[in-house]
C-alpha cells in the first residue's frame, strides 16, 4: 500500500491523479472540505470537484514528522518557509527508508535535490528539467562507482 505525505491546499489536486490501487494520503494541516455545501449549498464548490469525492477519506495529521512515517512519497506545492528549511537528512530518517520527492513548486534549492538524492530518494520536479544532470553527476562520482 502507497502512502503519501502531501502538503495542502495544491496537493490536492495531485491525488486523484495518482492512480495507485489501495493509496493512503496522509495530509499536513487542515485543507477545507471542497463540497458538502460549504458555506451554503447554493455556493458550494462541490461541482468543480466531481470526481474527488474519495478525498472525504484522507486523514488529517497535523503532526508533519508523524505524517512522515513510512511513506512512499512527498509531494511539496507550496512554498511556506517550513518546506523551505526542511532538512534532507532528518527527512528520510523520519520516513524510515528512501522515497520519492515530487517537488510541485520549485521548493528544493539543487542542494538538497543532490542530497535527497544521494539518501537514495527519486526525485521529480515541476520546471527542474536538471535534475537528471545532478543524479548523472551523482553516479559519475568514484565513490559511487566503487560502491556498486
Amino acid at each position: 500500500m502507497a502512502r503519501l505525505c502531501l502538503d495542502p491546499p495544491r496537493s490536492l489536486a495531485v491525488v486523484p491523479s495518482i492512480r495507485i490501487e489501495g493509496t493512503t494520503a496522509r495530509l499536513r494541516g487542515s485543507p477545507r472540505a471542497a463540497g458538502d455545501g460549504y458555506p451554503h449549498p447554493d455556493y458550494s464548490w462541490a461541482r468543480f470537484f466531481h470526481r474527488q469525492e474519495p478525498l472525504k477519506n484522507l486523514r488529517i495529521e497535523k503532526d508533519m514528522w508523524a505524517a512522515m512515517k513510512g511513506i512512499d512519497a512527498l509531494v511539496l506545492g507550496v512554498r511556506h518557509d517550513l518546506y523551505l528549511k526542511l532538512d534532507p537528512d532528518k527527512v528520510v530518517k523520519s520516513a524510515g527508508r528512501p522515497f520519492a520527492v515530487v517537488d510541485c513548486f520549485c521548493v528544493l534549492g539543487d542542494d538538497k535535490i543532490r542530497r535527497y538524492l544521494e539518501l537514495g530518494c527519486e526525485v521529480k520536479g515541476m520546471g527542474r528539467g536538471h535534475i537528471k544532470r545532478i543524479k548523472d553527476s551523482i553516479d559519475s562520482r568514484p565513490s559511487a562507482k566503487k560502491a556498486k
